[in-house]
């Protein structure tokens, strides 16, 4: 079954904000200039503009960046399939093929920012199920023309792309936090079931997914490797935390005093070697962690495809 998501690029409200191209900080003395808020090859920018659901609606923003009162504005926006071959040459880590046509769809390649406005919007869709889930694939939709008001050189393009990873995608999440180091204790109230929570791909053998614990914040991000082999099963699972999300809940007072472990093998552990079928490694998502703050508590967090 096809699922549905919306992305929608947030923008910025004030002009400080919109872009991060150093040659225009200065507003007034820069005059007129189109972008795309949050787009571009910043890592955190990139990272967003992952296609992880069977069909992704996206909503992008374009935006007039000016200090003074501007007149209307058309910009015509395109995919422009040349930036892929440059970010394989820069970034061999993973190549990505073309998306094929036959796999989005343009709501408009042209949008009209109306006089004393800022911002307009555009929408495509990505039908990612209709792609060979073994290649990873990128879109590079670009501000093509602005008529004379200059483009962002680096917040102009949005990198859509898909990473082949067999394990992406969106999972139930069930989450339960208990007072005290292990299951016996009181089940906290913020426990639930039947969420929903994206393992994001990193790599074709890595992705991540946040844990909803985040108290106090920011939340956790699990990040799990493994190795594909060449019969098709999976072997080689390891668990760990992000370390910046580490950190920064350590700033945040939280000690995390064992874990994250795989509750899903005996004995429980940061590793699972397999090798395992899909279907087999698919049960491995199953993790605990204790944590100390002024009490300890233990954390179960169950991703169930």
């Amino acid at each position: 079954m096809k699922k549905l998501i919306l992305l929608t690029t947030l923008l910025a409200i004030g002009l400080s904000s919109c872009l991060k191209d150093t040659r225009y900080l200065n507003f007034a003395g820069a005059g007129n200039i189109v972008d795309m808020p949050l787009s571009g090859l910043a890592s955190n920018y990139f990272g967003d503009d992952a296609v992880t659901a069977d069909t992704a609606v996206i909503k992008f923003g374009v935006d007039y960046a000016t200090a003074n009162p501007n007149p209307a504005l058309t910009v015509t926006l395109g995919v422009d399939t040349t930036l892929v071959a440059k970010y394989n040459a820069a970034n061999p880590g993973i190549v990505y093929n073309v998306m094929p046509a036959s796999a989005y769809v343009f709501t408009a390649t042209s949008v009209n920012i109306p006089a004393g406005a800022q911002f307009a919007y555009s929408t495509i869709t990505i039908n990612k199920y209709l792609l060979d889930p073994a290649k990873s694939y990128m879109l590079p939709v670009a501000i093509k023309s602005a008529g004379s008001v200059p483009i962002s050189a680096n917040m102009s393009v949005h990198y859509f792309h898909v990473i082949g990873n067999d394990f992406a995608g969106t999972y139930r999440y069930n989450f339960e936090r208990f007072a005290g180091p292990d299951s016996t204790g009181a089940r906290n109230g913020l426990s639930f079931n039947g969420g929903s929570a994206t393992f994001v791909p990193v790599s074709p053998t890595e992705v991540q997914v946040y844990t909803a614990y985040d108290s106090p914040p920011p939340a956790l991000r699990y990040d799990i490797t493994f190795v594909k082999n060449a019969d098709g099963t999976y072997s080689n699972f390891q668990v760990s935390f992000v370390a910046s999300d580490l950190a920064a809940i350590a700033n945040a007072g939280v000690n995390i005093t064992q874990g994250p472990q795989f509750l899903s093998v005996t004995p429980n552990s940061a590793t699972a070697a397999g090798p395992y079928t899909y279907a087999q490694a698919l049960k491995l998502f199953h993790f605990e962690f204790t944590k100390q703050t002024s009490a300890t508590g233990y954390i179960v967090d169950t991703y169930i495809k």
